[in-house]
């Protein structure tokens, strides 16, 4: 959410923010700016949406999608000012951010690399958040989240093909 950037708009978020429990809001690394972020913010509490932090490695073009060498402490650091953006503009509405989930290839780095989860540890911990995860048999991850004092949201994610239900879309769309 709150991905647009500027006068470029993306997504529908003031149609869909009022469907969601929870909203994943971009920090200004791969979309969003300060103005995005308040009126996104705005949305969620309006709603009485969860509001997430949506960091990303520094990637505009590539909207976070794209893997950049980053020290660990380079990603705690990132991590740190996206959040802290995001929950600046959350304590002028008077609410704030209850959980850090990555965006992008940070998100896809962190499954595959313990130093990119350990660094994300680091800065959940320091900002007192729980980190979003996938849902993985990868035990090794819930043992380094207990030993940081980090609690774990655990997600599962569908493809565009099969939902989490194992239904195909255009099934569930044609019975609609």
């Amino acid at each position: 959410m709150g991905e647009s950037f500027g006068a470029w708009n993306m997504g529908n978020d003031d149609k869909v923010m009022p469907m969601v429990d929870m909203a994943n809001i971009a920090c200004g690394f791969h979309a969003s700016d300060p103005n995005i972020m308040q009126h996104t913010v705005s949305l969620a509490e309006q709603h009485q949406v969860s509001i997430g932090a949506h960091p990303s490695y520094h990637d505009l073009q590539g909207f976070g999608r794209r893997s950049i060498t980053y020290t660990p402490q380079e990603i705690t650091n990132a991590v740190l000012y996206q959040t802290g953006a995001l929950d600046a503009i959350c304590k002028a509405h008077q609410t704030k951010v209850d959980y850090i989930k990555p965006h992008g290839a940070l998100y896809n780095d962190m499954m595959g690399d313990q130093s990119i989860f350990e660094a994300l540890l680091v800065a959940a911990k320091t900002l007192r958040l729980p980190l979003m995860i996938l849902a993985t048999q990868n035990h090794n991850y819930d043992h380094l989240a207990k030993e940081h004092g980090v609690t774990l949201i655990k997600e599962a994610l569908s493809t565009d093909a099969t939902s989490v239900m194992g239904c195909s879309h255009r099934a569930q769309w044609k019975a609609l």
